[in-house]
């Protein structure tokens, strides 16, 4: 049963921040053409810790954002590399357990949300529910960074495939139209 969260005044705030967040991406991006690939990676470190935050602020591993962490690892894997979408994925996870382990270690948690109750207070098996839903993301986080990586890298071989496909077909055409020069 999903635990009540912060209501959504709060909700949105979030959101919006994150609105603004990539609006400021979105006007750095032309002033980063030498450095893109340290870019992305702060990109995608800084939105890994929004979600976080936003997870952590809407019901832990119950939130339906959560799923924001597979958008940003597809959308990682796709600008980036395979070895980086792992990067993110680990950082996803890193996120998730952030997000978890005050439940888990009975840290006071009452002010985000009101039907917080201790660890001491939590049966064991919904102790190992939460265990088993983490361990569930690690293995998503994982597959999607490892499945998206490999469609990025297939992408990344057709369009070089397809660039050296137009370029015989422009020298076929040239050697049709006797437009080639010949040496002596």
């Amino acid at each position: 049963q999903p635990r009540p969260s912060l209501g959504p005044p709060t909700v949105h705030g979030l959101l919006l921040a994150l609105a603004v967040l990539n609006i400021g991406y979105l006007v750095l991006l032309p002033a980063v053409s030498r450095g893109l690939g340290l870019f992305l990676t702060v990109q995608f470190a800084l939105d890994l810790a929004a979600e976080t935050g936003l997870v952590f602020f809407t019901g832990g591993l119950t939130s339906s954002y959560i799923t924001l962490y597979f958008v940003s690892i597809v959308a990682a894997s796709m600008l980036t590399s395979r070895r980086q979408s792992a990067l993110f994925a680990s950082l996803a996870e890193i996120g998730v357990a952030a997000v978890t382990a005050p439940y888990l270690i009975g840290a006071g948690m009452s002010w985000v949300d009101p039907a917080y109750r201790p660890a001491a207070e939590l049966a064991l098996g919904e102790k190992v529910e939460i265990v088993r839903r983490m361990l569930l993301l690690v293995v998503a986080f994982f597959v999607v960074a490892y499945l998206s990586g490999l469609l990025s890298d297939r992408l990344d071989l057709a369009r070089s495939l397809n660039e050296d496909i137009l370029q015989v077909q422009i020298l076929a055409e040239d050697t049709k139209g006797g437009n080639l020069l010949h040496e002596p």
